[in-house]
């Protein structure tokens, strides 16, 4: 913030973007006569800046580059300056001076800066008018007509931009340079009778084409230049050829245009513009023609299908990753010897070109070389079909080989739970790749023989009458949660490993279950316990219940026989 004066020496070639933003306290400039470049918002918001003076080989000043420049009250352009971006004096005293204004035009030296919203009807730009600024005569929608005079070299992006009733526009031979988006949302641009097989074109100038193209597409023949972004995110343009009439490839004209294989640029063009065809992913083949003598920054960027290109002999500067991304670009066809290609000042970020081999002299025939393929799988392999692998060369050369079929994984089994005590159980996998499944045997699972009995089991017995019984059962190969369960008259009186009945009355029947989860896994015999009931018995138990027992000299006598000894003792008395 301390800076109060700039001088530029005439060594310094170019002013960046930002370089002195916000340099509140900056009130002079002087720009040397090596600048060619001012970058977007150089100089943007020094408000103390007053005096500029600008070296007579600018050719390029960005957007915003003196915007805000409160106390700037006067500037003078170069004759030398071929392109002037957006709101480059927007908030300047210059601009806001009513007196710098024309019949509601801005003009300065060569370039047509601004135009007023108010301007009506047809507008015919001043004649001498080099380059007509980025957004000049944006938002103007009562204009209908402009007519663009013979020296106008270029027009700023957005230029006409939302001009919405501007239905007829004369633009001159002399055009070589056209932002993007100049010309749109114009009547012009609106009307569908203007395309032709979704491109448009003003008089020789190829200035949009609808995302929608697809297939090849020549440009047509006569044609002076390709606008910025004209052809950017056309997805279903495969192939394009420029012929030998365009000057200029616009930048970013043909990005990420992502089924873009080939392109041809005619002898015509001197420059390949910034990032031109960056992201063209499938670009493989370009082949730029002998006027070409600079690539600019970033123009083939991210195009990491490219193997082959054609370059000039008169090609003399590639900038900084022009070819940035391209590692598979194996073949490079030169015109020109290879002393020549060692004076190329290739900058920073080309990897790929500089690890391409390159052919000299070469004088447009067809190559002859070793093929070097690159295989690609272009069908992928399933579990029971074989797939496919694509051989290409740079040169186009190609074949195919199968790609044997994988087979089917399965790693991840499952237990079915099926066994039995006769067999093994299965397991069940799915495949890791596809819906098939594969079941198979299980191994150790066949489930053990599990028993239930009643020791001392009888079918049949016979006991007194209110005799208690007591039962226990015997369980082999149990299983983990499983029970004995007593069944009396088929009835579940619980679980346990035994069973009492107590002073039994009547005569039963008695079963031994072994269960888990519900299921019966096991069971014993029905043993059936007959209980004596007779009056006999039931006065034997009587007997047992008084004494614990009966006499010992009865012990073993029948009831019959202990009945006739209580009446005989009896009569005696």
């Amino acid at each position: 913030d301390a800076v109060r004066s700039v001088e530029i020496g005439s060594g310094v070639t170019g002013v960046g973007a930002h370089a002195f933003d916000e340099f509140t306290n900056l009130t002079s400039v002087v720009v040397g006569s090596g600048v060619v470049r001012i970058g977007a918002n150089a100089f943007c918001g020094c408000k103390s800046l007053k005096s500029v003076t600008l070296g007579e080989n600018v050719a390029d000043i960005g957007d915003y580059a003196f915007g805000g420049c409160k106390a700037l009250n006067s500037i003078s352009l170069p004759e030398s300056l071929k392109r002037l971006g957006n709101f480059v004096f927007n908030g300047t005293a210059y601009y806001d001076n009513t007196g710098n204004w024309t019949n509601g035009a801005l003009y300065n030296g060569c370039a047509l800066i601004s135009v007023k919203s108010s301007v009506k009807g047809a507008f015919t730009v001043r004649s001498g008018t080099r380059c007509i600024a980025g957004s000049a005569f944006a938002g103007c929608n009562s204009i209908t007509g402009v007519t663009i005079p013979e020296g106008v070299r270029s027009i700023g992006s957005s230029a006409f931009e939302r001009c919405e009733n501007l239905n007829s526009i004369t633009a001159p031979d002399s055009v070589i340079c056209i932002g993007a988006a100049a010309f749109a949302g114009t009547g012009y641009y609106k009307n569908e009778n203007n395309w032709n097989k979704n491109v448009l074109y003003l008089g020789k100038h190829l200035i949009a084409a609808k995302t929608s193209l697809k297939g090849a597409y020549t440009v047509t023949p006569g044609t002076r230049c390709i606008a910025d972004s004209a052809f950017a995110y056309c997805a279903g343009l495969t192939s394009i050829t420029i012929p030998d009439s365009v000057i200029r490839v616009g930048s970013r004209a043909f990005a990420a245009c992502s089924g873009l294989t080939d392109a041809i640029v005619g002898s015509g063009a001197e420059t390949v513009g910034e990032e031109a065809f960056a992201q063209c992913v499938k670009l493989a083949r370009v082949k730029l023609g002998s006027g070409v003598e600079s690539i600019e920054r970033g123009a083939f960027y991210g195009c990491n299908g490219l193997v082959e290109a054609t370059l000039p002999a008169g090609m003399t500067d590639i900038r900084e990753f022009a070819f940035g991304g391209c590692e598979k670009l194996a073949e490079v066809y030169y015109a020109g010897s290879q002393t020549l290609w060692n004076q190329i000042n290739i900058r920073y970020g080309n990897s790929g070109l500089a690890a391409a081999r390159v052919h000299y002299n070469w004088n447009g025939g067809t190559p002859s070389h070793d093929h070097s393929y690159i295989s690609v799988v272009t069908k992928q392999p399933t579990c029971t079909e074989p797939g496919v692998k694509t051989c290409t060369c740079s040169c186009g050369d190609c074949y195919t080989e199968p790609v044997p079929a994988v087979g089917h994984s399965f790693t991840k089994y499952v237990y079915n739970n099926d066994a039995t005590t006769e067999k093994d159980g299965s397991k069940t996998a799915k495949c890791d790749r596809c819906s098939a499944t594969d079941t198979v045997t299980a191994p150790g699972t066949r489930l053990k023989q599990t028993t239930v009995s009643i020791r001392n089991y009888t079918a049949n017995k016979t006991v007194d009458y209110k005799t208690t019984i007591t039962f226990s059962a015997e369980v082999r190969e149990p299983v983990s949660g499983g029970q004995v369960h007593w069944f009396i008259d088929g009835q579940d009186k619980g679980a346990g490993d035994t069973y009492t009945v107590s002073k039994a009355k009547k005569s039963f029947t008695v079963q031994v279950k072994y269960i888990k989860d519900g299921k019966t896994l096991a069971e014993s015999g029905v043993e059936s316990v007959n209980v004596k009931t007779g009056f006999f018995a039931k006065l034997a138990a009587f007997f047992r219940s008084i004494f614990g027992g009966l006499p010992k000299v009865v012990q073993g006598w029948s009831g019959v026989e202990i009945a006739e000894k209580i009446l005989i003792e009896r009569l005696a008395y």
